[in-house]
C-alpha cells in the first residue's frame, strides 16, 4: 500500500529506515538482518506476486549503519 501510494513520484522511492519502521510498526527489529528477513523480504515477495508492481530494494549505509532504503518499482502487466 505504501509503495503504491508513492508510485506517482516515479520508479525510485527513498525512505529513512527509522521512518519506515515507525510507519510499519516494526520498531522492535533492531538488527537490519532481522528487519530484512521478517518484514522487507516477505513484503517484497507478496508485492511481486500479487500486484501489478515489481519491486526491489537496496539498503544504503551511512558509515557503519544502514540509514535509508531505496525501492525500485516497475509496473508489470499481469497475464490473464
Amino acid at each position: 500500500e505504501l509503495l503504491q501510494s508513492y508510485s506517482f513520484m516515479g520508479d525510485t522511492i527513498e525512505f529513512k529506515i527509522d521512518y519506515l519502521k515507525k510507519y510499519l510498526d516494526c520498531e522492535n527489529y533492531e538488527r537490519p538482518a532481522a528487519f530484512q528477513s521478517r518484514v522487507l523480504n516477505p513484503a517484497m515477495r507478496d508485492i511481486n506476486t500479487y500486484s501489478n508492481i515489481y519491486c526491489e530494494y537496496e539498503m544504503i549505509k551511512n558509515g557503519r549503519q544502514y540509514e535509508k532504503i531505496i525501492f525500485h518499482m516497475f509496473l508489470v502487466e499481469k497475464i490473464k
